[in-house]
């Protein structure tokens, strides 16, 4: 017999250089968050590799039992994965089509 509990989904940002993650939205299987988070992105020049993709990760939150550590409270749910391409700024795509348009003329 199985017993169906409510999510309570949070993001958590698993970067090394950065430790920080949504608040817990409590008992919600559709949560919105409403925050946000800013991240550099290396530009194109740049010749260490980098990710095309953002890899978003959902996480169930279970309050700790006393004697636990934290990684015991997380579930993983699910993910997306987003293209960058998305995030484009409007300064970086109006320089992609001034580029565009000189490389025709």
């Amino acid at each position: 017999f199985a017993t169906l509990t409510l999510l309570d989904p949070y993001l958590p940002d698993k970067a090394p250089e950065r430790r920080q993650k949504t608040k817990v939205i409590w008992a919600d299987y559709d949560p919105q968050w409403n925050e946000v988070f800013e991240y550099t992105l290396p530009s194109r020049a740049d010749p260490r590799p980098r990710s095309e993709m953002l890899l978003l990760q959902v996480y169930d939150y279970d309050m700790p039992v006393p004697g636990s550590s934290e990684s015991d409270t997380e579930e993983y749910v699910g993910q997306v994965l987003i293209p960058l391409s998305s995030f484009v700024s409007a300064n970086e795509t109006s320089k992609s089509e001034a580029t565009a348009a000189n490389d025709h003329e």
